[in-house]
């Protein structure tokens, strides 16, 4: 009996053996389950994160790229601007030079790397091949430089205090007057009692330079050809009035202190329903325009091409239209105006005008349209309006664009060329004026006005110089 005690545990201690052998190995393969998942996952985390870096280092290239086109442009326009500089210095060579010749130094776009033509010799492509060949610069970028001068500053539209000349009408006149003020403003059109105006008719309708019409063209114009071609902008922006945007904007921007609040009662009201506090004040960013209550994106890309919150509205005299040349000087006759075209766009011999001084001598000598006197009065006031009149501009549109494989880091700079401060003359008061006075051959003391007049002869206007261009606005876009 015994022994079949010992038998069957033998054969107990046998099965239980057995079955152990089956746990160990089900134990093994569930580790090496388990391990093999890990090793999954921590493969495909450790390529993403691969792929994460390499992405973040063709960014950094990318960004590097387009860093070094706006560098490129920025070299490019110093030497426009040595170039001008040079050019004012020396008054014959500059009249033997058509001033848009000198324009393709910033104008023409740059690429790199360089493409070179079909046509090239062994000499080009060999000198090419060595340049690129230590080039530091991985991958390549794009820019362009453009002339902003026909930009429209949307800082001009502001509405600033009231004009002196209307802080004395009577009570009945200043109600009408802003009654005025309010049915313009409901219509969208520019205010009569609007300071910065300083012309004849700010509200003239023809008036090619007038801020607010152009600004209202520019906005109901790309507004309504997107609602006419675009089913998806249709649906969202159904409600949008553009008219209503342009008062929102005005709010935005004007000053505090005037009636801006009375003139644009709905804008105030939508600023305070979405708790936004208006800047009174100009933009100094295009983005800026975000803030704003109903420029979306999609608003905001119909016009972010043409618009521009730095510098005034540059007219090229060059490019003067007779509705722009009639603005200027309302009574210029028909025969004035055609003489005029005849002198500049004549087509065997074209005058273009090389700077506003050449300009005014001809309105005032040669074509004698208008007096000295009313030639400055004129130009004050279109300064006052925040519109000069020239032949180059100097402030410009930077486009820069760099690539890495599959990475792009784009750049918008607005860059200026400052003129340099003309030297302000010294006045010194005369201590001793026996000491300073000039005597005939009489002995007897010379007229203080014919003393200057004999003694110190009119100082030249010293030559434009422009300083190195500054980078007035940045913007990037990835």
């Amino acid at each position: 009996m015994n022994q079949g005690i010992l038998l069957m545990k033998t054969k107990i201690r046998q099965i239980w053996m057995n079955n152990n052998k089956g746990a160990a190995l089900l134990m093994v393969m569930t580790a090496v389950s388990l391990l093999t998942v890990i090793l999954t996952d921590f493969t495909y985390e450790t390529k993403l994160n691969k792929i994460k870096i390499y992405n973040q280092q063709d960014k950094a290239q990318a960004k590097l790229n387009a860093e070094a086109a706006l560098m490129t442009a920025l070299a490019r326009l110093s030497f426009y601007k040595e170039v001008r500089n040079y050019l004012e210095k020396n008054a014959d060579l500059k009249k033997q030079i058509d001033p848009k010749s000198i324009d393709f130094i910033y104008s023409m776009p740059f690429m790199y790397p360089i493409v070179l033509p079909k046509a090239a010799n062994i000499m080009e492509k060999g000198a090419l091949s060595d340049f690129q060949k230590y080039a530091l610069l991985k991958g390549s970028f794009q820019v362009s430089i453009d002339n902003a001068a026909n930009l429209m500053n949307v800082n001009l539209l502001r509405v600033s205090k009231l004009k002196k000349k209307n802080d004395y009408v009577t009570d009945l006149e200043r109600e009408e007057l802003d009654k005025k003020n309010k049915d313009a403003a409901e219509k969208g059109e520019p205010l009569p009692d609007d300071e910065g105006s300083g012309l004849d008719d700010p509200g003239d309708k023809d008036d090619p330079f007038n801020t607010d019409k152009r600004f209202s063209d520019l906005l109901t114009t790309a507004f309504n050809h997107q609602m006419e071609t675009n089913e998806d902008f249709r649906d969202t922006n159904k409600d949008v009035d553009p008219l209503k945007l342009i008062q929102t904007l005005k709010y935005y921007v004007s000053d505090k202190n005037s009636n801006v609040k009375e003139l644009y009662p709905d804008a105030a009201n939508l600023f305070e329903q979405n708790g936004i506090s208006p800047k009174f004040a100009p933009l100094s960013s295009i983005t800026e325009m975000h803030s704003i209550p109903g420029f979306t994106d999609e608003i905001f890309d119909l016009i972010r091409g043409e618009i521009t919150v730095h510098g005034s509205v540059f007219i090229d005299v060059n490019k003067l239209t007779d509705k722009g040349l009639k603005n200027m000087f309302p009574n210029i006759d028909e025969e004035q105006i055609k003489a005029f075209f005849d002198y500049r766009d004549n087509t065997e011999d074209p005058h273009y005008f090389q700077s506003l001084k050449e300009f005014r001598d001809y309105v005032v000598n040669q074509g004698r349209i208008v007096t000295n006197v009313v030639f400055d009065r004129r130009m004050k006031e279109f300064a006052k309006a925040g519109i000069k009149f020239g032949t180059s501009s100097t402030l410009f549109r930077v486009v820069a664009q760099g690539e890495f494989n599959n990475a792009k880091y784009s750049i918008t700079a607005f860059v200026t060329l400052p003129a340099k401060p003309l030297p302000k003359e010294s006045k010194k008061k005369d201590t001793n004026n026996d000491q300073n006075k000039n005597y005939d051959d009489f002995g007897n003391p010379i007229p203080e006005d014919k003393n200057k007049k004999n003694s110190k002869a009119k100082k030249p206007t010293p030559p434009l110089e422009l300083l190195d261009p500054e980078v007035v606005e940045i913007s990037v876009n990835i």
